[in-house]
């Protein structure tokens, strides 16, 4: 007998030049999707290289499998808008090519949508917040707990309806669309989202892959300290300031340890907290964090790196 498509829950994966990251992702997600009719859909921003023969490939092998090719590049979040217009689920996993699905994620979502309708869901990541699931009808809340989090496409099941009535425009040129169609819609609707602490989005792991986006570039001040701040202030009214404030700071970058990273990478200069100043002040906890990242400028970025190396270095002696 003959499978059907799963009708409840579908996968997007927008994707750009990375046919290396595609072919071990659907290695991954194919035999997950293929025990409950997943339907996957690939968003091709007119790649380069070879992902039109890697996804058609894997095509022959798995029906519920879609590739959709822009005609030309028309930016990420262009892509965006595509890829969670394609299927015609109830609910649509936006899902970036670096990262996995967890063994049970298809599952834990089904058994989910059996028991209660919600706008959207928020998956953890790697486990980073540590506490219980819960469903929220409070925005301001939500923001204010996991806005940070929600910055991570890949922690984000969206509503057929929301994604209808998604002001997609609106958040153009943001770096955070995803992130805003989803806070605009549950501000507007006072519509219910559901924490999934106990589901956790993974890395995709292997030794051939490489992942650069922009926070492995030195434009990472500028979109996870500058657009973040920006973005978490053009959100409506109806989110109150203190729960902006708590987002603009939970992003993670300017914890101690990606203060480290930053340092290290040669990213993290006094000029740059110069120009940034303001967004700096928003998005750090408090002023004597602030002019700390001043005095760590100071360190020498070969100092910085070998002390995290010997760090790590230590962490994994000890975890043997």
């Amino acid at each position: 007998m003959n499978q059907v498509a799963n009708r409840k829950l579908s996968i997007v994966i927008p994707t750009f030049n990375r046919s290396d990251f595609i072919r071990c992702s659907l290695q991954v997600h194919v035999p997950l999707a293929r025990k409950f009719g997943i339907s996957i859909y690939i968003s091709d921003n007119c790649s380069t290289d070879d992902t039109a023969e890697v996804v058609r490939g894997w095509m022959e092998e798995y029906p519920f499998l879609h590739y959709s090719r822009n005609e030309k590049n028309i930016g990420a979040e262009g892509n965006f808008e595509i890829a969670l217009t394609l299927p015609e689920t109830d609910y649509v996993w936006l899902f970036g090519d670096t990262y996995r699905v967890p063994d049970d994620g298809f599952e834990y979502l089904l058994k989910l949508f059996e028991q209660a309708e919600y706008a959207a869901v928020v998956t953890n990541l790697i486990g980073k917040l540590d506490f219980p699931a819960k469903a929220y009808t409070d925005n301001s809340e939500l923001l204010a707990d996991v806005g940070g989090l929600m910055s991570c496409l890949s922690c984000l099941v969206l509503n057929k309806k929301l994604i209808s009535a998604a002001a997609f425009s609106r958040y153009h040129g943001s770096y955070f669309i995803h992130t805003g169609i989803v806070l605009e819609y549950v501000a507007a609707q006072r519509a219910q989202v559901y924490w999934a602490g106990d589901l956790s989005v993974l890395n995709l792991f292997s030794d051939v892959l490489s992942k650069k986006n922009w926070a492995n570039t030195e434009r990472v001040i500028e979109v996870g300290v500058e657009k973040w701040v920006n973005f978490i202030f053009s959100l409506p009214p109806r989110y109150s300031l203190a729960s902006k404030l708590k987002a603009a700071r939970s992003f993670g970058l300017l914890s101690w340890r990606g203060i480290g990273l930053m340092r290290a990478e040669g990213f993290l200069t006094r000029s740059l907290i110069g120009r940034y100043k303001d967004a700096f002040k928003l998005a750090v906890s408090n002023q004597k964090k602030f002019y700390a990242l001043f005095v760590i400028c100071l360190l020498p970025v070969s100092f910085v790196k070998g002390g995290i190396n010997a760090f790590r270095k230590y962490r994994s002696r000890s975890d043997v």
